[in-house]
């Protein structure tokens, strides 16, 4: 009885056998004719803008997670007025208890200080009631 091999199982078969000869090989064996600082420092250049591009994806993430959340909080709730949001958004900037993200509350829009103004009324009802507390 003869066994039949799909093809992905004689390429996986192939790849195993390739990658088990590439690692026992020699490094004289693999650099030939190359320069190892040269290639080195390519290898570390390519991870830096590797771990660069994916910092600037987790940086939009969190962005757009931001906007999001901002968007969920009608401003129109808020009973208080900008100028008084911006002071009370600017004393939490120094407040251990929340993490604001650093900006310049100057350029906010008025409607987008009341929103971050609700968010930190929001996290410290919440912390105050103790459903915010860690477990």
């Amino acid at each position: 009885m003869t066994q039949k091999t799909s093809p992905i199982n004689s390429y996986n078969t192939f790849l195993d056998v390739y990658l088990e000869e590439l690692l026992g090989a020699p490094d004289t064996e693999i650099l030939e004719g190359l320069e190892p600082a040269a290639e080195k420092a390519a290898g570390l250049k390519l991870f830096e803008a590797a771990k660069a591009e994916a910092g600037r994806r987790r940086l939009a993430r969190a962005r757009d997670a931001i906007a999001k959340s901002l968007s969920q909080i009608p401003a129109s709730e808020v009973s208080i007025s900008p100028t008084d949001a911006r002071a009370f958004v600017r004393a939490a900037m120094n407040d251990p208890r929340f993490t604001v993200a650093a900006r310049q509350l100057d350029e906010l829009s008025d409607e987008d200080v009341l929103r971050v103004y609700a968010q930190i009324k929001e996290l410290q009802s919440s912390n105050e009631d103790g459903s915010n507390a860690k477990r």
